[in-house]
């Protein structure tokens, strides 16, 4: 089955991962970032598909998070 991304999702994806990393709030990377980025698997796969470098700043964010908190 083709999914074609929706332009909603991706920007969704986006300020989520931008607000999540914000220096605005103090506090260190525990403090900020709650727990890993979860998506539905259909979601992941169409941001996979259409944008991997994002894909991978998720999966070494959620990594970490993992690892350190």
């Amino acid at each position: 089955m083709n999914v074609k991304p929706h332009n909603w999702m991706i920007r969704a994806l986006l300020i989520a991962s931008v607000a999540s990393l914000s220096a605005c709030v103090p506090g260190d990377f525990c403090d900020v970032v709650r727990g890993p980025l979860e998506f539905a698997p259909e979601t992941s796969a169409q941001i996979v598909a259409t944008d991997r470098d994002k894909a991978e700043q998720i999966a070494a964010q959620n990594d970490y998070w993992n690892n350190r908190c």
